[in-house]
């Protein structure tokens, strides 16, 4: 019998774990819990929700995953394993415990754990001015992205590496690692190693700066904020001169530098 994988999160991770799972008969998708952002069409991000009318596979959209309702609902379809794909939502020891016996609740992050667990670890990496990069697959535990990791892959940071491309690299090595590893996850629990709590940075949903470029900051930083926080489809860093506030673009970057600032 084919395994049952309940799916949680949006973007493009679940979109592509949906695709790949369904083209291939690699499992059986028995429940889709989409972001509650997840408008039912594809956008500036795909749609989880969209793939699962079109499929006819149950779905929800709560607010969150702590309530009886929710849980009901994931007791219902009896699955083996979920998968937590750029997922905002938390999960709590309900979660944890009940899959224990299981094959557990494997999450994808965007960072290289233990470092740069929480929101937006790419806009902070780059802000953080680091050379290099990485991505985890990891088991959930109690606490946010702190559960043990099952595989990573590493890459650069590239000189000029904005926000944009290196949330690009991040998703593409995101997605080969759970292609390689989605057929043992689904045989068997996978060996995986416990996070170094000394080693852990966590980061919050917040904009470095609040947002605003300071500036008194020399050229390079100001070009490195605004590359670490303009996103297609979303408001860019901001600037305040005298009363008014403005918006930097990434294509505004060239023109903004080339300002004489002081």
């Amino acid at each position: 019998m084919k395994k049952k994988i309940i799916i949680v999160g949006g973007h493009e991770q679940a979109c592509e774990a949906f695709d790949l799972i369904v083209s291939n008969n690699i499992a059986e998708v028995v429940l889709c819990i989409c972001r509650k952002d997840d408008i039912g069409f594809d956008k500036v991000f795909p749609s989880l929700l969209r793939r699962a009318i079109d499929f006819n596979i149950p779905h929800i959209q709560p607010k969150g995953l702590t309530n009886d309702v929710v849980f009901s609902e994931v007791m219902k379809v009896n699955a083996d394993l979920v998968l937590s794909l750029q997922n905002n939502m938390i999960f709590g020891a309900k979660w944890v415990d009940y899959f224990s016996d299981k094959l557990g609740i494997v999450n994808v992050h965007f960072a290289p754990l233990p470092k740069y667990a929480g929101f937006w670890p790419e806009m902070w990496a780059i802000w953080n001015d680091e050379s290099s990069f990485g991505v985890s697959l990891h088991y959930v535990g109690i606490g946010i992205d702190s559960g043990p990791i099952i595989a990573q892959r590493y890459f650069s940071i590239e000189k000029n590496e904005h926000r944009f491309s290196l949330y690009t690299k991040s998703s593409k090595n995101c997605s080969l690692l759970l292609e390689e590893k989605l057929p043992m996850l689904l045989e068997k629990k996978q060996k995986a190693v416990e996070q170094d709590v000394k080693l852990r940075s966590y980061f919050p949903k917040a904009l470095p700066n609040g947002g605003f470029i300071d500036l008194s900051w020399d050229k390079e930083t100001i070009e490195r904020f605004i590359r670490a926080i303009a996103f297609p489809g979303f408001p860019g860093p901001k600037i305040r001169i005298g009363d008014s506030v403005y918006t930097i673009l990434m294509e505004d970057l060239q023109f903004f530098l080339s300002i004489n600032i002081k």
